[in-house]
């Protein structure tokens, strides 16, 4: 990607870049089990649209499908969990915050939207919530340990982007809030806290 001719030209490295991923998110989007490659895949569609603006739509795409996937799976996982198989249960929350963190490392570059926050706020949500019950085996907490701290470096990449937005759209952190507690009011408002020698945005809320 660094020798870049013919990127601007109609027609060019970019169309055909762009067509070839657009395809290969609507092979992958009906096959959950091949939704690992969008690891790379949704990374790629995001950083060539800095150049090519068709491409943030393919790395959406990417990111919606490993998304719905991950809130497909909570029916089962509740099943599991009323039934006392805490084992399969605990395999399935393991799936199912894998697929969130792959959605949400498709936001690592590109223009963000407050479409895009606010489904980013709540991948992060869910999967810090995920991370609270999770009791998996040694191999397994430690694969999802990497791709958290790609998911905490991507979050804190766009940092200046979300915190942004949210200065305009403050309601967003609701909408975070209620995927985990969904008894959450309308009419939160919330103020972002300040603290000595941090970077990240913290926020509060006043009933």
């Amino acid at each position: 990607l660094l020798w870049r001719t013919g990127w601007h030209e109609e027609g060019g490295v970019l169309d055909t870049l762009c067509m070839e991923l657009q395809l290969l998110a609507d092979e992958l989007d009906p096959k959950p089990r091949e939704h690992e490659a969008v690891l790379l895949l949704g990374e790629l569609a995001g950083y060539l649209s800095d150049w090519h603006a068709p491409a943030l739509q393919v790395a959406r795409q990417f990111a919606a499908m490993t998304s719905r996937v991950a809130d497909q799976l909570q029916q089962d996982i509740s099943k599991e969990e009323q039934q006392g198989n805490d084992e399969v249960a605990c395999q399935l929350v393991a799936k199912q915050s894998r697929s969130r963190m792959l959605s949400l490392l498709c936001y690592n570059t590109g223009q963000l939207t407050a479409a895009d926050v606010r489904h980013m706020l709540q991948l992060i949500a869910q999967i810090k919530h995920s991370d609270i019950y999770f009791k998996g085996d040694a191999a397994a907490v430690q694969d999802l340990a990497l791709l958290r701290m790609r998911c905490h470096n991507v979050m804190a990449r766009r940092l200046p982007d979300v915190a942004a937005l949210l200065a305009e759209r403050p309601d967003l952190v609701t909408d975070a809030v209620r995927c985990i507690l969904e008894w959450v009011p309308d009419n939160l408002s919330w103020q972002q806290l300040t603290e000595y020698n941090s970077i990240s945005p913290r926020y509060s809320h006043q009933l």
